[in-house]
Order: structure tokens, then sequence, then C-alpha cells
């Protein structure tokens, strides 16, 4: 016991060096969070305003109730759980949605906290300026 115990000891400095030096991770991109969104996300969800995607429109997201858009599709589970959009609550979400609000219509998850975390940046992006509705295109 006593040999641990001075084991212990003789390394703690060494874990406080490592701790110190280890590489900070980045810090969220809203850009590379863009690039993601349109790969992963725009299939079923739209950033404009009206929208026909078959999930949520998603500007100005973050921060905001669940089922406060005017999207009339909810699941019953999203519409139950009194969840408000915090990056926290993005995050756990996105990592494994069903996890979060189980019986939620929506089974993608993003698997990397890089990954989660640059989606977010470009949501809470979208929040600062509203987004507008499709152009009427021109006859």
């Amino acid at each position: 016991m006593t040999k641990a115990i001075l084991l212990t000891l003789l390394l703690l400095p060494f874990a406080a060096i490592a701790a110190d030096t280890a590489t900070p991770a980045p810090a969220p991109d809203a850009a590379l969070g863009r690039r993601l969104f349109n790969q992963k996300c725009a299939l079923c969800h739209s950033i404009k305003t009206p929208s026909k995607s078959t999930g949520a429109n998603l500007a100005g997201i973050v921060g905001a109730k669940v089922g406060s858009t005017d999207f009339a599709h909810y699941s019953d589970a999203l519409k139950k759980s009194g969840l408000v959009w915090t990056e926290a609550n993005l995050d756990t979400y996105l990592a494994d949605p069903e996890k979060r609000v189980p019986g939620t219509s929506m089974k993608l998850a993003t698997a990397k906290p890089e990954d989660r975390a640059n989606l977010i940046a470009y949501l809470k992006s979208l929040a600062a300026e509203p987004a507008k509705p499709d152009a009427a295109p021109k006859s």
C-alpha cells in the first residue's frame, strides 16, 4: 500500500505536465458546420422560410423551445420533451437522438464531438441574421 502511494506521489507532477501540454480542442468552426449541414442535415432540414422540408426549419433554433417553429410534423416525443435547444441539449441530441429523446423521428446521429460543435456553431450563426424567404422565380 505504501509503495502505491509513493508511486502516485512520484508520478503526480508528470500527470500535471501532461495535462498542461495537451492540445486544446480547436474552436468550433461555423464554415465547417455549414458544409456538414449541407452534406447531412439539408437532406431533411432547411434554413429558409418558408420551407417544404420533411424536417423542421433550423434557422434560429439555438435557444428556442422544441416545437416552437411552425413545423407541423414534430414527433410526439419531441413535443412532450419540454426541451430548449441549448448548445448542450443540441450536442446530446445530435450525438444520439433516440437516446436523448426516445421516440423521436430523427435517427441520424453525429458521432464526432467536433462535428457536433461545428454544426452548432453554424446553427448559432443563423440566429444572428434571420433567414430570408426563397426569392420568387423570375418569369
